[in-house]
């Protein structure tokens, strides 16, 4: 993932090969470090019955 004004990338690893699209990207400050939140939209015939994630 490239972010905008900076030549820095972030290696996402296996969610950049999901079946969902890529919504939104959050990045938020904590206690001196960066939280990047990942937010993709998913066909609704993807879900899980327990509510768990199915991209992991």
């Amino acid at each position: 993932m490239k972010f905008p004004k900076t030549k820095e990338r972030l290696n996402i690893g296996k969610l950049g090969f999901t079946e969902g699209r890529l919504k939104q990207v959050r990045l938020i400050p904590k206690y001196g470090h960066y939280v990047v939140e990942l937010v993709f939209q998913v066909p609704s015939g993807k879900h899980r019955k327990n509510g768990t994630c199915p991209l992991i």
